[in-house]
């Protein structure tokens, strides 16, 4: 296995069985929080690395004795194990390819490992324990957030858990995913963003809030993914609501796009 120096992620994974068997390790279009599309897997004519839209790179300790791919007409590789004639190359434009690499077991166990490195997508200023610890961002976080203090330790968590969760969830604009789903949607902001304003986090809305416009389009939608239809009604409520809540006037900018956004001649021209 030839890698690169740099970040990666090492997973080294065991089988055990006592006849012969198999180990398979499978790459499916899919993530923590939800799908993310593979349209092209290539594995080497060593067999021993993949290739996963023409970017990715996924080593094996040792080449694959056996090895599958499939397509969204085709179904999950599940269903193409060890069939005699196999494509080292599957492409799907749907997005759902799928691959599998077979390592043989003769009773006993056997352990293959895999390499894949990570890409550098920004570089972080250095930070040093005592200059800025993970407690002193959390408490800066949630220096404006209700608390809540009951005797139920249950409830106690729950709300703290909930409360650091939608933190996570508005880094700046507000995303239903905080590890890798990186899509705003009105739909979703609606619900997060309230629950920011019920534990009076003003700040945090107002920074979210002011980047509507610049998601609105010149006959006054409310635009942010291809799909959503119900933007209009979640972006005016939200703006309304933090108005209510915070007890801050809008800004002109935004007020101007509440009017665009509700206006008759808007939905005459769509």
């Amino acid at each position: 296995m030839v890698t690169q120096p740099g970040l990666a992620c090492r997973l080294a994974l065991r089988a055990k069985a006592d006849r012969r068997a198999w180990l398979v390790v499978s790459a499916r279009p899919c993530n923590p929080e939800g799908i993310s599309f593979i349209h092209r897997i290539s594995l080497n004519e060593s067999r021993d690395q993949w290739l996963i839209n023409r970017r990715h790179r996924v080593h094996f300790g040792e080449p694959a004795e056996l090895y599958a791919a499939s397509d969204y007409a085709h179904g999950d590789v599940a269903g193409r194990l060890f069939r005699v004639k196999q494509r080292r190359t599957i492409v799907c434009d749907v997005g759902l390819a799928t691959a599998a690499v077979l390592f043989e077991i003769h009773g006993g166990s056997r352990e293959v490992v895999f390499h894949v490195p990570l890409r550098k997508e920004r570089k972080w200023p250095a930070v040093t324990r005592d200059a800025c610890s993970s407690a002193d961002l959390w408490a800066d976080a949630l220096k404006d957030a209700c608390r809540l203090q009951v005797p139920d330790e249950r409830m106690q968590f729950l709300y703290e858990a909930a409360l650091r969760t939608v933190i996570l969830h508005s880094p700046g604009d507000v995303y239903p995913g905080p590890f890798t789903y990186k899509r705003f949607w009105f739909r979703d902001a609606a619900f997060i963003i309230n629950a920011l304003l019920a534990t009076n986090q003003y700040d945090r809305v107002e920074r979210a809030i002011n980047r509507f416009p610049q998601l609105q389009t010149a006959l006054g939608f409310f635009h942010s993914q291809d799909g959503e239809w119900d933007s209009n009604g979640a972006a005016i409520w939200l703006l309304d609501r933090f108005r209510r809540l915070s007890g801050r006037p809008l800004s002109r900018e935004l007020i101007r796009a509440v009017e665009k956004g509700a206006s008759k001649d808007r939905s005459k021209n769509n």
